[in-house]
């Protein structure tokens, strides 16, 4: 073999080793066009992942702010609580006061009242039934007196 020959057998080994160098480069071409769909598509999902992800420490945010406005309103409903609480307290006083106060002094002084109506009661009914006899006695006297008027009137007449 001579050197032309040699150098036509490595130029032959070389274009038929250029065909698969560039039959892999395609392939590595197609592979790193399929990378970078594939990476386009991770990065689309990350972006959506990030909006849910926005999305979600929004929503967290609210409910936090919807918790601490329930806190708020849970302490207001215990002040309110509290302040019921001392009013009853204060109204559980003034009953036993009122109580105590009817006790001890009301029912002392309405029982005398109470009797000396009672007394007062008697005696008018008493007086009552006098006074009836008194309107049925003067009637009585009324018409006596009339006709004995009547009668001196006559008497009178005659003479």
């Amino acid at each position: 073999m001579n050197n032309e020959e040699l150098i036509l057998k490595t130029l032959k080994e070389l274009v038929s080793g250029q065909g698969r160098i560039e039959s892999r480069l395609d392939n590595l071409e197609t592979r790193m066009d399929n990378l970078e769909t594939r990476m386009d598509n991770l990065e689309t999902r990350m972006d959506k992942m990030g909006k849910r992800q926005d999305e979600m420490q929004a929503s967290i945010d609210s409910m936090g702010k919807r918790q601490d406005e329930m806190q708020a309103s849970i302490d207001s409903m215990g002040k309110r609580q509290d302040e019921m609480q001392s009013s009853i307290e204060d109204i559980k006083y003034d009953v036993r006061s009122i109580k105590l106060h009817l006790e001890n002094v009301t029912d002392k002084r309405i029982n005398p009242l109470a009797e000396q109506y009672e007394r007062n009661f008697k005696q008018l009914e008493k007086n009552t039934t006098n006074i009836n006899q008194l309107i049925v006695d003067l009637d009585i006297l009324k018409r006596v007196v009339s006709s004995h008027s009547t009668d001196i009137n006559m008497i009178k007449e005659k003479i």
